[in-house]
């Protein structure tokens, strides 16, 4: 598998039968999140790395938006990191990433949906979109990431949450 990023007037590697593939790019945190899904459930599959700034024409076939991560499970696309997170964890039920109770996987999804909230903070600090100081700053993030602690602080196995904190907080 390359780990070259395909670009304009490239061709699509040919597919294997039976594989699912995923379409990433190195950088992109989305991407990371199904790509880890996937190493966390041991899901066979190979790797296209798409060049964002100069996308492929035949990617648009498949994911009209031309973003990552798409997955290509047979004749199925999956996009968007979450969604491709559900798809997986429903079909490839061997090491779960939720819990079996409904309740339980809904609190999953909050506790992800809050995690959000933090990586917010930490994006218009990078960005600098408000002018705050390094003390108010500091004040917002710890904010934001004390449910996080708390739920987290509470927790046996690995779920979607923490797969979802890595690349959000790294």
């Amino acid at each position: 598998m390359s780990t070259k990023h395909l670009t304009v007037g490239s061709v699509e590697p040919p597919r294997t039968e039976g594989l699912l593939r995923l379409y990433t790019m190195k950088f992109c945190p989305f991407a990371q999140r199904a790509a880890l899904v996937l190493k966390a459930k041991n899901i066979p599959h190979d790797v296209v790395y798409i060049n964002l700034f100069k996308k492929p024409e035949w990617y648009s076939k498949i994911n009209e938006k031309t973003l990552v991560p798409s997955i290509l499970d047979g004749d199925k696309i999956v996009v968007e990191s979450l969604d491709i997170a559900d798809y997986l964890d429903e079909k490839y039920p061997e090491n779960p990433l939720y819990p079996a109770d409904p309740a339980a996987k809904q609190k999953i999804k909050d506790i992800i949906n809050k995690a959000g909230a933090a990586q917010g903070v930490f994006i218009n600090l990078l960005l600098g979109k408000e002018e705050n100081s390094a003390e108010e700053w500091a004040k917002l993030f710890i904010e934001a990431l004390q449910p996080l602690e708390e739920e987290l602080s509470q927790r046996e196995h690995l779920s979607l949450v923490e797969i979802n904190l890595e690349w959000q907080i790294t």
